[in-house]
């Protein structure tokens, strides 16, 4: 049974200013709620015992907010010196230490806000190692996952403006990953090689796609769920309208 969860919180979230001046991204509320801790919520409900969260900026204010316990789950921190200067890959790569190869866990954003029902799907998907994904013709820009036959992840992609057709096989990052144990050392071995070339700036999804030969990845599908991606003031608008 999985019992950590990574949770990627460094960035400085510069989209949703004037919010993130003086506040993390991953604590602006939605209703109400900072984001982490719902995420930190959902978590202890579904009998996670610990959270690794990768912080950077305004990271004190994050240590001080949620502490060392949440719920009774032991929270550890890393912190990503470089996070003004680096994406979310070297902040997953500092994990590295705290969660070895053979550790299982589950990936988070953390500027991701979503409903019990995602995490357990996830949770109770047969395969080991699986993605959590909408349809994309919904989002249309992102991380656009193409699945094979089987659900089988054959391609990632960023896409940053609209395609000239949509197919169904096309399904949109949801931000959340269950990796298997053997499936976090193939992780860890490419992160080191982006790593070691200085490929500091690239999102993790970009080194799963340049390494997605050596994974096996399944798509998760978690349509009809309620979840949302926070990167500006649009989606926090839209996000209090779902929930």
């Amino acid at each position: 049974m999985i019992d950590t969860a990574v949770i990627l919180a460094a960035g400085m979230g510069t989209r949703l200013a004037p919010l993130t001046r003086t506040l993390p991204k991953c604590l602006v509320r939605v209703n109400g709620t900072p984001i982490l801790e719902n995420t930190l919520t959902r978590l202890s409900d579904r009998g996670i015992t610990r959270a690794v969260i990768l912080v950077g900026y305004m990271a004190d204010i994050i240590r001080s907010g949620i502490g060392d316990r949440f719920r009774g789950m032991r929270i550890r921190y890393i912190e990503n010196p470089l996070f003004h200067k680096t994406n979310n890959m070297y902040s997953l790569w500092l994990a590295r230490n705290l969660c070895p190869g053979g550790t299982e866990f589950i990936l988070i954003e953390g500027d991701l806000f979503f409903e019990a029902n995602v995490l357990d799907r996830l949770l109770e998907d047969p395969s080991g190692c699986c993605w959590a994904a909408d349809d994309f013709l919904r989002f249309r820009d992102g991380c656009m996952l193409t699945a094979g036959p089987g659900r089988k992840i054959q391609k990632i992609e960023i896409i940053r403006k609209p395609l000239p057709v949509y197919h169904t096989n096309q399904h949109k990052s949801a931000g959340m990953l269950k990796l298997d144990g053997s499936t976090v050392e193939i992780l860890w071995d490419c992160l080191e090689f982006e790593v070691r070339h200085w490929h500091l700036d690239l999102y993790y999804d970009q080194v799963l796609a340049r390494h997605l030969q050596e994974f096996d990845l399944n798509i998760c599908p978690v349509n009809g769920y309620r979840w949302m991606e926070i990167d500006d003031a649009r989606d926090l608008k839209q996000a209090e309208a779902i929930f």
